[in-house]
């Protein structure tokens, strides 16, 4: 089992992932940045780097995890996070299947916009 999170501890915010619950061997798996970190079922990470959704898949070799190149999904305003009451609460999650996301962004109306694929 693994863990991904956000740390600040190199002064800048990113997401590491480490063995859970024995938080051996930490890996940094973003690249200049990141947070709101989530899991996709098949094993990738996902993470918010300036308004972009990005995706690390991982991949375990005789024991060993690497982690490969975050790619690039898609940019959403807002999809980092939204400050609520003292604490910044992600604004997007990933669906089951790890193919389709939900992102809540303000809007200044009150339509409600779905976008599929």
């Amino acid at each position: 089992n693994h863990i991904a999170y956000q740390s600040n501890e190199s002064g800048t915010p990113e997401i590491y992932v480490r063995y859970f619950p024995s938080g051996r061997n930490k890996v940094k798996a973003s690249i200049n940045g990141g947070t709101s970190p989530r899991w996709s079922p098949d094993g990738q990470v996902f993470y918010v780097n300036d308004n972009t959704l990005m995706a690390v898949a991982m991949d375990i070799v005789d024991g060993v995890r690497e982690i490969k190149k975050p790619e690039r999904l898609f940019n959403a305003e807002e999809v980092g996070g939204r400050l609520l009451g003292e604490y910044l609460e992600p604004a997007y999650d990933v669906a089951k299947n790890g193919e389709r996301f939900v992102v809540i962004q303000r809007r200044f109306n009150s339509t409600i916009t779905m976008v599929e694929n």
